[in-house]
């Protein structure tokens, strides 16, 4: 009886050191593979790196600040600023007066408008210092700030060679040219 329980402890001992050296080799492929999937959700969750090469094309002699690019890098087009009260006040009587209807309407309309500019928040839609920067942007005399042809990109160009260039195009014989008099 002492002889088999001494045969099975051995037998337990023996593949007790199985499961010892099969969990030695497993365990680090086990947390490598937990590794990878942990960096692949966190990427999924992580927003992508929209880098300056993509949304900012600098050709202008002066290297940008990160918070400038930043700034460039905003879908909004630089248009921080809301209409003005008074120019939309405007708009909206000079179509209430173009239209047929009695005064009682019209009168409604202008009511309507004051109610939506008296209850309209002001959007803000960057900080103080990236407002600082799209200021600094706009008074540099420099450099121009364009939309570029294709994409959604901003090009920023030196202003001498954003005149050369333009001053080629029309100076370009075959699609510029003096146009004819009606006299003739």
């Amino acid at each position: 009886m002492r002889a088999v329980r001494s045969a099975s402890r051995q037998k337990f001992s023996r593949i007790e050191a199985k499961v010892r050296i099969l969990v030695a080799v497993l365990a680090p492929l086990r947390q490598a593979k937990k590794g990878v999937i942990w960096h692949r959700k966190l990427n999924k969750l992580q927003p992508p790196d929209t880098g300056s090469s993509n949304l900012v094309q600098n050709l202008s002699s002066k290297q940008l600040t990160e918070r400038r690019l930043r700034v460039l890098q905003h879908e909004a087009c630089l248009n921080s600023t809301d209409t003005d009260p008074a120019d939309f006040i405007a708009a909206v009587e000079a179509m209430v007066v173009r239209m047929e209807t009695t005064n009682n309407e019209k009168q409604s309309i202008r009511q309507r408008a004051t109610s939506l500019l008296t209850t309209h928040r002001r959007a803000q839609w960057v900080s103080k210092n990236e407002a600082k920067a799209v200021q600094e942007l706009r008074t540099d005399d420099n450099s121009i700030l364009l939309p570029a042809n294709k994409g959604r990109s901003t090009v920023v160009i030196n202003r001498e060679d954003y005149n050369e260039k333009a001053k080629a195009l029309f100076d370009d014989g075959e699609f510029y040219g003096p146009g004819q008099s009606s006299e003739e």
